[in-house]
């Protein structure tokens, strides 16, 4: 098998944090928190990890459309990005205040993305009645949808997750 480096796993984590990978924050955070190939620190895991506990701890479940996407932060203006009951919502980085819709009019978005120089938020909105790539601003106007695989969908193709890539402008999706 492959030896496991946890050092290089945090240095490459860390390396997806500073680009914008909530995923690489998460489980940077995760190592910080268990002094897995970085020196523990609880303060540093907890500012890591704050952002997806809060949205978490904060989403109310809604017995209707109980999916609530992955978050993502934005550390530019402060605030938690999720999706939950056909909406992208927003919360403040540090809990206060309270939950604001952004973004309506799609089904399931299942990934987002955002794009803060252009401010936008990207989405993969994909179930069994849709299976579409699109963004709006972050003020819920200019929606737009970029691929659509919807038409005659009886199933998702497998849209799966995106990421911005701002340090190159490029918007990236799996399928």
């Amino acid at each position: 098998g492959l030896a496991k480096d946890d050092a290089e796993a945090a240095r490459m984590y860390d390396r997806g944090c500073t680009l914008g990978s909530d995923v690489g924050c998460a489980n940077l955070g995760a190592m910080v928190q268990q002094g897995r190939g970085v020196a523990p620190d609880a303060a540093r895991a907890a500012s890591l990890l704050r952002a997806l506990m809060t949205v978490y701890a904060l989403t109310p479940y809604d017995p209707i459309s109980s999916y609530v996407g992955t978050p993502v932060v934005d550390p530019v203006n402060g605030y938690v990005y999720f999706s939950a009951a056909n909406e992208i919502r927003r919360i403040k980085l540090d809990g206060t205040g309270a939950v604001q819709t952004v973004v309506r009019g799609f089904n399931t978005a299942i990934a987002l993305a955002l794009d803060v120089a252009h401010d936008r938020i990207w989405f993969l909105d994909a179930n069994t009645n849709s299976d579409l790539l699109g963004y709006a601003r972050l003020d819920d106007s200019e929606f737009a949808v970029v691929v659509d695989g919807s038409p005659g969908v009886s199933g998702s193709s497998g849209l799966f997750d995106i990421e911005f890539d701002r340090l190159h402008d490029k918007l990236y999706f799996t399928d």
